[in-house]
This record gives structure tokens, C-alpha cells and sequence, in this order.
């Protein structure tokens, strides 16, 4: 968990390390919920998988190379990106959720920690 904490990425009250995933739904995190009249989608922290999952890739701008599935969505592997802080970023831009701006994670704490 506080790996996660370090990388800036969202925690549910209900997350404590055990369960192998969360989600993290736009409502709770993002500003705007579509953009360009698009809804955005939610991500999944898969955290015995080290890595992000993006329900909806809705914006690949940022990250033209990136795999997406046939269902439109996408996985972000920490291990292939540089850690959570990145895996994190990338999967924001993917989903959509920078275009929409993000609320300020609640809880976070200031040292990066891969």
C-alpha cells in the first residue's frame, strides 16, 4: 500500500493490501466524466499483477504504441514502464482521466517509491 501511496495513485478507505485489485471510478477522481462527449471508463489498480488496467482507452495522444484489446481496453505493466508512478500516468492519459483533470488524490504521501 504504500508503494501505491508513493506513486500518487488513488486508495480506497476499503484497500489494505489484501484483496489482489480495486477500482477506481472516474466519479471519485476525475473533474469532467466525459471528454468530447465521450464517457469516461474506470481503471483497475491490479496489484498482485503489478500493473494498471484502462476499462475504455479513449485518448492514445500521449502514447500512440500502446496496446489496446479488442474489447478497447488496456493493460500497463509497471515492470515494462518504470514502476506505479508511471503505470499510473500512462493509464490516466490512456483512459482519458488528464484530459478530464484529476481531483488531488486524498491520500498520498510526497516520497517516490517504485
Amino acid at each position: 500500500e504504500t508503494i501505491l501511496r508513493a506513486a500518487h495513485i488513488p486508495i480506497p478507505d476499503s484497500f489494505a493490501g489484501t484483496r489482489k485489485s480495486y477500482t477506481l471510478s472516474p466519479e471519485d477522481y476525475c473533474v469532467k466524466l466525459d471528454i468530447n462527449g465521450q464517457e469516461l471508463g474506470s481503471m483497475y489498480v491490479l496489484w498482485a499483477e503489478k500493473g494498471m488496467y484502462v476499462n475504455l482507452v479513449l485518448d492514445r495522444s500521449e502514447f500512440p504504441d500502446h496496446n489496446v484489446n479488442k474489447k478497447g481496453g488496456a493493460t500497463v505493466g509497471i515492470n515494462k514502464v518504470g514502476g506505479w508512478a508511471n503505470a499510473f500516468k500512462i493509464a490516466c492519459s490512456l483512459a482519458g482521466w488528464s484530459q478530464a483533470g484529476l481531483k488531488p488524490a486524498p491520500k498520498s504521501i510526497e516520497n517516490d517509491v517504485d
